[in-house]
């Protein structure tokens, strides 16, 4: 064999290697695989990595072990029901973005009771175990929720998505600030030009409600199109699926990058916590809210 056909060909193995064939099209995605018992040992900020777009997501296995989210899953018997609000896709516990400044001091109130109502329905201290995720994985830089006028922002609702309800569509994080203004109210608090999405899969579906990641990026959205033609547009891109057990907790590139949640085709709903997080405007802290 020639040199040239040796070239030809190993550069085919690197590209097979590098970018994955997935649905026929090639798919470029980053993502770094850690066990939740090792994050202590890390000795760069993956943070600051998955901030800036170097990675497109870090996925810990077993953030949480079977005991701790059997124990999570038996207590939703036990929720408020003033904490408990309808969506499309089924319910979320917990206040949700905020799309109305009307909404805001609700959304206050809300985000205080759901914080001791998370810990309670965890049957430990969540927020101490995801700020220490953070310290680790930035190197122990200051982690805490958002605060406006001495409230402070929702920190991880739940979302109870149901059998054929629907799905989340396609979206990233940084595109509600164009399609609800409201939303700019965490402006004045925090660093917006990205902010990293966080998932906890809690339970899992026999079949649909996967995370599925597409080859887009919001720098390279166009800003004058209706938000259904965007949408019909990521469809069109390129996908992966992102496979995700109870207990697993990933950190992505949300800001940016679209990405979506199939619809719930098994007859167990699929249950997850969710939140956003970004740098404060001085970068000396990272914050976390939804």
């Amino acid at each position: 064999m020639n040199n040239k056909l040796k070239l030809i060909r190993y550069h085919y193995r690197s590209i097979k290697y590098s970018y994955g064939l997935y649905r026929g099209l090639k798919t470029k995605f980053n993502i770094l695989d850690i066990e939740y018992r090792d994050l202590n040992r890390l000795n760069s900020s993956l943070y600051s990595q998955l901030y800036l777009g170097d990675l497109d997501a870090i996925r810990i296995k077993s953030f949480l072990n079977k005991e701790e989210i059997s124990k999570y899953i038996n207590n939703l018997s036990k929720l408020k029901p003033a904490l408990l609000f309808e969506k499309p896709f089924g319910f979320t516990h917990g206040p949700s973005l905020i799309d109305s400044y009307e909404k805001m001091d609700k959304y206050f109130d809300a985000a205080k009771e759901y914080f001791k109502e998370l810990n309670n329905t965890m049957g430990f201290d969540f927020h101490d175990k995801i700020v220490n995720v953070l310290m680790d994985l930035s190197l122990n830089h200051v982690c805490e929720i958002p605060n406006c006028s001495g409230a402070d922002y929702a920190f991880f609702p739940m979302k109870n998505m149901k059998r054929l309800c629907g799905s989340i569509p396609a979206h990233n994080g940084l595109m509600f600030y164009d399609m609800y203004p409201e939303c700019r109210h965490i402006e004045s608090l925090i660093d917006k030009s990205n902010q990293i999405s966080i998932l906890l899969l809690m339970q899992k579906s026999e079949k649909g409600g996967d995370l599925e990641f597409i080859d887009w990026r919001y720098c390279d959205t166009p800003k004058d199109l209706s938000t259904d033609v965007l949408r019909n547009m990521a469809m069109r891109k390129a996908r992966k699926s992102i496979d995700l057990l109870p207990g697993d907790l990933i950190l992505f590139h949300g800001g940016q990058l679209w990405h979506r949640v199939t619809d719930i085709l098994g007859r167990t709903p699929r249950i997850s916590l969710s939140a956003f997080s970004s740098f404060s405007l001085n970068h000396e802290s990272i914050l976390i809210w939804n």
